[in-house]
């Protein structure tokens, strides 16, 4: 071998242990086990935020500016989470072939609640009960179908631009 080839090998090995040394290695579990406590975390606190707002609201009778600031910073993070899902094409829960009696069955439970939690804390009549069911029930649907079509029409996008790429 010649000196020079002597050389280059000396600066290739120099390089590479410069490159080891401030490249940190990560372990993709650890990663997601990261990823995943922030998500549980970011669960307890939406719960604990709804919570507060469900006690300033009906227990304390507080005026409403009292917990505003609470509804907001729930609606923006709802908010961000639903868009950043449909711009990513993330199909969040309808990605099996029975997606609508899956839809229809998630739309029922989650009026059904909203309905009982609203006659406890309100005391409505059964007409008034009715209507909230059947108005929840509608917004509940039409709120999901609209999510699926938006996340599944940038699925398409990202899926023909990985076709063009190809």
């Amino acid at each position: 071998m010649n000196n020079q080839t002597v050389e280059k090998e000396k600066t290739q090995i120099h390089s590479l242990d410069i490159m080891t040394e401030n490249t940190e290695v990560k372990d993709e579990r650890i990663e997601f086990q990261k990823i995943k406590i922030k998500s549980e975390a970011y669960t307890i606190l939406t719960i604990l935020l709804l919570a507060s707002i469900v006690i300033q609201k009906f227990f304390l009778n507080a005026p409403d500016e009292q917990y505003m600031i609470e509804l907001i910073c729930f609606i923006i993070a709802s908010a961000y989470i639903i868009i950043k899902n449909i711009t990513l094409g993330i199909d969040t829960n309808l990605n099996k072939p029975q997606q609508m009696s899956k839809l229809l069955l998630n739309s029922l439970l989650h009026s059904l609640v909203a309905t009982i939690l609203f006659a406890i804390l309100t005391g409505e009549d059964s007409k008034t009960l009715l209507i909230f069911f059947i108005a929840f029930m509608a917004f509940t649907f039409i709120g999901n179908k609209l999510v699926y079509f938006y996340t599944k029409k940038k699925q398409n996008e990202i899926i023909a631009e990985l076709d063009k790429d190809m």
